[in-house]
């Protein structure tokens, strides 16, 4: 009997796993992440933190301003996001948006979002080196009267 006793417990302790002696120093684990963080290769994706908004704040006229048309948009912080609020006015018609644009893509040049409304749905494209902003509508809006439309390319105003 105490063969086998003595036997089942050899079995037993030969059969359990032996832990891994890998081990890492901090500094290596450090020098791992900050890689990670600045190598293209590694991080082909800017961290969302690091977009700044704040030059695309302030005041837009359209392009194409004058007697009888008006449109303007005035941008602001929400968040990670943005928020707008859009005016147009023309002798036909006259129109009125304003939420939240949804920051979607981000190039050296460009950044671009989307309003995203049951009434209308709207494409914003910033151009970081004009300092403007291109709407496009994407399918019917019904924020403004027929014969309207907020595409068109919005210029900051200085000041």
């Amino acid at each position: 009997m105490k063969f086998i006793v003595a036997l089942l417990i050899l079995l037993l302790t030969s059969c359990s796993s032996k832990p891994t002696e890998e081990s890492y120093s901090a500094n290596e684990v450090n020098d791992q992440s900050d890689t990670a963080l600045t190598d293209p290769e590694y991080a082909p994706y800017e961290l969302l933190d690091t977009w700044d908004y704040s030059n695309l704040y302030g005041f837009y006229l359209h392009e194409g301003n004058m007697k009888g048309f008006t449109a303007y948009i005035e941008i602001l912080p929400e968040g990670n996001d943005l928020s707008f609020s859009l005016t147009l006015t023309q002798n036909s018609c006259t129109g009125q948006a304003e939420g939240s644009i949804g920051m979607a893509i981000h190039t050296e040049t460009e950044y671009g979002g989307f309003y995203d409304n049951a009434d209308c749905r709207m494409e914003f494209v910033f151009n970081l080196v004009e300092n403007t902003i291109r709407i496009q509508e994407i399918g019917p809006c019904r924020l403004h009267e027929m014969g309207c439309s907020f595409n068109g390319t919005y210029f900051k105003k200085k000041g």
